[in-house]
């Protein structure tokens, strides 16, 4: 109580620590607050703000989650929002995940596979399919884990094409696909 009772006069830094330690004790603050916090100027607060969201029951936080994925400028905390989506949404979320894969910044794209991912479903899968000859390792990687889990045979290929690509980058992207797959070929 005393923590949620100074964060509004706080300095970023003690906002930050005190968003760290409500991460563990999230149910000790109510989600409007988190909600009201999210307004702070400082990208870095708001990031943290969506740490704590995230371990709130889904039905409460969700419309909450999907304005921040619409409206959020800063790009470390709409891949942060886009990453909690894919925990709290559902398939109605498809659409404006699948929007947010135009973007150039490669952590909001791949943050956006991965909610995909973790939406699941026969769209997801059928739109993830025509993504597969993208060039960001990162996103790429994250496509195929995405496909593998459906049992995707074309997955290996692609990643056996990947790993012996001359950039560094791309290989360390495929050998981190490859072991999350848990692939016994990898």
């Amino acid at each position: 109580g005393e923590l949620v009772g100074i964060f509004p006069t706080a300095t970023s830094w003690t906002k930050i620590m005190i968003l760290r330690i409500l991460k563990v004790a999230s149910e000790q603050v109510a989600p409007e607050t988190l909600f009201e916090w999210f307004k702070d100027a400082d990208a870095d607060v708001r990031y943290h703000v969506m740490d704590v969201v995230e371990r709130i029951a889904p039905d409460k936080v969700r419309s909450f989650v999907e304005k921040a994925v619409n409206t959020e400028a800063d790009a470390k905390v709409l891949s942060r929002a886009i990453a909690v989506l894919g925990k709290v949404g559902n398939e109605e979320h498809i659409a404006l995940l699948t929007e947010k894969l135009r973007c150039t910044d490669r952590r909001v794209k791949a943050n956006a596979v991965e909610a995909l991912e973790a939406i699941g479903g026969k769209r997801v899968y059928e739109f993830l399919n025509l993504l597969v000859d993208e060039q960001d390792n990162r996103v790429k990687a994250n496509i195929l884990i995405a496909l593998g889990k459906y049992g995707d045979l074309k997955v290996f290929e692609l990643l056996s094409r990947m790993i012996k690509d001359p950039e560094n980058t791309m290989r360390a992207s495929a050998a981190y696909a490859l072991g999350r797959l848990g692939m016994a070929q990898g």
